[in-house]
């Protein structure tokens, strides 16, 4: 698991690799799970990526994705689908001959 930078202070984000996330679900081999922590301990937003296959190519694929109803509207969600999103596009920077699907 590793530490990402703060996405506005209030929570904490981490990257979690599979077989199990921290957030207690089993993840696909390869899927990195992005978690937002609230201060008070409490995951506040989850977003995994996965890989996938886009007809003969590789493909990142960024679901599930959700937020807790009390963190709605508190940038959580968003922080966690920026992660996921820069996550996919240095895996797809490392791969320059995969075409999007």
């Amino acid at each position: 698991m590793g530490e990402l930078p703060h996405p506005d202070g209030s929570f904490d984000l981490i990257r979690a690799e599979s077989p199990v996330c921290n957030i207690g679900f089993d993840c696909a081999p390869g899927a990195d799970c992005y978690v937002a922590i609230a201060p008070d301990g409490e995951v506040a937003a989850y977003a995994l990526l996965t890989r996938c296959r886009g007809g003969d190519a590789p493909a990142p694929a960024l679901a599930p994705a959700a937020v807790a109803p009390g963190y709605r509207r508190r940038g959580a969600g968003a922080a966690v689908v920026r992660a996921a999103l820069d996550a996919a596009r240095a895996w797809r920077a490392a791969r320059p001959g995969v075409r999007a699907p």
